[in-house]
């Protein structure tokens, strides 16, 4: 359900039509008090804008239409002749009502700011021990120029630009305007919009300019210098002391004090070779054949084929909703091993820092690893799968035990990225050897649960990873 986080209980009613309109069973009544309802209350308008931005954007980063189907029948004799607007005059009515209350609210919010300026939101808040401020630090709250404080937990403050900032604690970080802040202390990943490129992080000794990316920097003022790490597109990095300035893209990271920037290139990390398999050994990665990895969430999102990184995440429900649980999916091609017999088999997977936890290191977790035994589920599809279509998957991300065994199980200590998970069992072989489909698929998922509800995330190298081999199955045949 797109968006219905952001509101409280008495938003249902809007909410409930909006996901209507989005799912085209929005009938003439409702449009018309959906109408009302967004023409006539301030709030209500925001929250419709809010909600069409991110569902088109949840699309586009799907790669998928965000058309939205009204569920009006028209005679097909009618349809050449009509206009996407004309064939739907009560939503053109809708968008009319839209466009000129929204222009009188910009010309309030306008006059409004203009005695009392704003230049970001404190979008959500978890589990968050503010210090000292001078402005208000509840969700919602609109905050001007000047300093935030965050002693522990994370806050995301989203900027009248669009940027979004993941603050972590603890950091001291000051708001300059809509495109600029300065990070004093701690750690923060910046998402920047498209309209907001540009966007700047000023630290002591370096500043980081946005092109189009999803960056983290850490400043570590005891020790006096940052750490810019890019987790897609290009930023630009200035060193403050000599104006020498470093472009980098994806993956770089870059450690910047007063009298150095050192910068690190990608790098394949433990290049697992077909090559260099040993005698009677059979090494498969997921990007063999008919193989393919991703991770679904339990918000409903699928990870899309060029998923660089796959994600688990097992934290507490809020309200019986599991919507920030990740686990991973995997297939297998053993084509290479048909007709052969299976005397062990060993699964690795590449353990990476995760983009969503740039500051504080996870703690130690353990993680269990299920295959499929429904051989009519191994045909999914990573463009389409999702958290309610995953093989033999439950509403709280739990295996079917009916259509599911468990292999075994890795652990990663804190700290300990990049790392190897290894499964190696009689299960594991098992498993393999009672295939007759010649296609395996496998799931990965953290046994504890973080307590907190947005949790901490682990990540592992996907197949379209520049640094982290893809999961690979080592297997021992006769």
């Amino acid at each position: 359900m797109v968006g219905k986080e952001m509101a409280g209980e008495n938003d249902t009613e809007i909410f409930d039509l909006f996901e209507k309109l989005i799912e085209g069973d929005l009938t003439m009544e409702e449009s018309i008090h959906l109408d009302h309802l967004v023409s006539t209350d301030e709030e209500n308008l925001k929250t419709y804008l809010e909600f069409a931005s991110t569902h088109a954007s949840l699309h586009y980063q799907d790669g998928t239409s965000c058309e939205i189907e009204t569920g009006i029948n028209l005679d097909e004799e009618a349809r050449p002749s009509l206009s996407p607007l004309m064939m739907k005059p009560w939503l053109l009515g809708l968008s009319a009502c839209l466009l000129i209350f929204l222009g009188f609210l910009a010309g309030k919010l306008e006059s409004s700011n203009a005695d009392n300026p704003s230049v970001a939101t404190i979008y959500s808040a978890q589990d968050c021990e503010w210090g000292t401020n001078d402005q208000p630090t509840t969700e919602g709250s609109l905050l001007k120029s000047g300093y935030l404080h965050l002693n522990y937990g994370t806050a995301i403050i989203k900027f009248t630009s669009g940027t979004k900032l993941n603050l972590e604690g603890p950091a001291s970080l000051k708001l300059v305007d809509a495109m600029n802040c300065v990070l004093d202390e701690g750690k923060v990943v910046a998402a920047a919009s498209p309209l907001a490129r540009g966007f700047t992080v000023e630290t002591n000794h370096a500043v980081v300019t946005d092109r189009g990316a999803k960056f983290g920097v850490t400043h570590d003022r005891e020790n006096d210098f940052t750490k810019v790490s890019v987790f897609n597109g290009p930023v630009d990095v200035k060193q403050k002391s000599t104006d020498s300035t470093k472009s980098l893209t994806s993956y770089q990271k870059i450690q910047v004090d007063k009298d150095e920037m050192r910068i690190r290139n990608p790098a394949r990390l433990f290049p697992i070779s077909r090559a260099s398999a040993l005698p009677g050994r059979i090494r498969i990665t997921s990007d063999e054949g008919r193989g393919q990895d991703c991770y679904v969430s339990g918000s409903n999102h699928h990870s899309s084929e060029s998923s660089p990184v796959l994600i688990v995440k097992n934290a507490a429900s809020k309200s019986g909703k599991f919507v920030h649980n990740r686990k991973i999916y995997l297939s297998f091609d053993l084509n290479r091993v048909e007709g052969k017999t299976i005397k062990s088999a060993e699964l690795q997977l590449c353990v990476l820092r995760s983009a969503y936890d740039a500051g504080t290191p996870p703690p130690e977790a353990s993680f269990a690893v299920f295959g499929i035994t429904d051989e009519s589920l191994d045909d999914w599809d990573v463009s389409t799968l999702n958290w309610h279509n995953a093989p033999a998957n439950d509403i709280h991300g739990v295996p079917d035990a009916e259509k599911s065994r468990f292999l075994g199980r890795f652990s990663i200590s804190a700290g300990q990225y990049p790392g190897i998970g290894t499964v190696k069992t009689p299960e594991l072989s098992d498993f393999l050897s009672s295939d007759t489909n010649g296609l395996v698929t496998l799931t990965i998922l953290r046994e504890a649960t973080d307590p907190r509800w947005a949790g901490y995330s682990h990540s592992c190298a996907g197949s379209a990873h520049p640094e982290g081999v893809a999961p690979t199955l080592t297997i021992e045949v006769e």
